[in-house]
């Protein structure tokens, strides 16, 4: 960013250091943010809409299932997840398919975290690389391995079977099926990596953050899935399809950041941008942080540091950088209407912006 955008008092804000974008040459300040689908005053009722939906028996009893040995995130994370993946599709999409699709991408986001918090939670890394066989090739899981957490690892193989099933049905399934456990393969590695984050003290950067952290919400691989169950794709559309997941994968990873950096730094998840350039600009630092951990001292000077700096409206100018490097690919694509899928990311992102801290059921505001 060639200027720094100004934080709350007439400052100059921190600026966040992020990927070059070499398609886009205009610096976007806070000033300059247009996110029209978000109004900060329509928070409560945002949240109140994901309150109240109904998840599909499917989906229920996948819930069911990880609650029975996890509790660590509340039914609103799964509900805002499946209403998200009714609006985050590609539009060539037919419409016969779009419920089943949204169900199975949250199913597939249920099994994704339930890996997240055996490794990062659990620390129990002996079950997070059986169970991450099954996304490789040639391997298979022994989900009876004496070794290992046995209750979870039935419950991710009923999940895993669940997907693999309903998924192989899916009319080009078989065609993008390596490139789809590819893409999940490399959400496994970012939650190698922040879990090797939470061990090693002083690890967290930005340069790994952005390329590790950004894969964990598997963007890439859930529009994949998309792909599948589209029969009218052009594969000449792949290359800037991929392209732009990669940015629509950043934009995802901004809006959880921004969702979530507030109860992570109590937890002591530091992974978020946001608070890795706190640390780097000085405006925190570990001793404070491990305080605010261990319960020494409240975090409310800390947040308050954090969010006079303009770091947030930093990643929301980072935001929209990729929303305007994305529209302007929208004319290589013959069979995806670009301009919804970046509606429905706008779609996303006004609902984590509203949802700060649900997605385990506090409240961060």
């Amino acid at each position: 960013m060639s200027q720094r955008p100004i934080g709350r008092g007439g400052r100059p804000a921190c600026a966040v250091r992020a990927p070059r974008m070499t398609t886009v040459e205009q610096t976007v300040s806070d000033q300059d943010l247009d996110i029209a689908q978000y109004k900060p005053e329509e928070a409560a009722a945002i949240r109140e809409t994901v309150e109240d939906v109904e998840p599909p028996e499917k989906l229920r009893e996948v819930m069911d299932a990880y609650y029975e040995h996890l509790d660590d995130r509340a039914p609103y994370q799964w509900k805002w997840l499946y209403g998200a993946f009714r609006e985050y599709q590609l539009s060539c999409v037919p419409e016969e398919y779009r419920e089943e699709l949204a169900v199975m991408k949250t199913v597939l986001g249920v099994f994704n975290a339930l890996l997240d918090d055996i490794a990062e939670d659990n620390n129990d890394r002996e079950t997070f690389w059986e169970l991450a066989k099954c996304v490789h090739p040639e391997t298979d899981v022994d989900w009876e391995r004496e070794d290992i957490d046995r209750e979870c690892a039935q419950v991710a193989a009923s999940m895993w079977e669940t997907i693999v099933d309903t998924l192989s049905e899916a009319p080009r399934y078989d065609e993008f099926e390596d490139l789809w456990l590819f893409d999940i393969r490399n959400a496994i590695t970012g939650m190698d990596y922040s879990d090797l984050a939470s061990r090693h003290e002083g690890l967290v950067n930005e340069v790994e953050s952005w390329l590790y952290d950004t894969q964990n919400v598997m963007t890439v691989g859930l529009t994949m899935v998309d792909v599948m169950y589209s029969p009218s794709f052009d594969t000449g559309d792949l290359r800037p399809l991929r392209q732009m997941l990669y940015r629509a994968m950043e934009m995802w990873r901004i809006g959880n950041w921004l969702m979530t950096w507030r109860r992570e730094l109590v937890e002591g998840d530091h992974s978020a941008v946001v608070v890795i350039t706190a640390l780097q600009e000085g405006i925190v630092d570990e001793e404070e942080l491990a305080a605010v951990e261990a319960g020494h001292i409240t975090p409310e000077a800390a947040i308050r540091r954090i969010e006079d700096a303009g770091i947030e409206d930093a990643l929301l100018a980072e935001w929209v950088r990729r929303r305007d490097a994305i529209l302007t690919q929208a004319d290589q694509f013959e069979s995806v209407d670009i301009e919804a899928f970046v509606d429905a990311a706008e779609q996303v992102l006004s609902t984590q912006l509203a949802s700060r801290g649900y997605t385990k059921g506090t409240a961060d505001d």
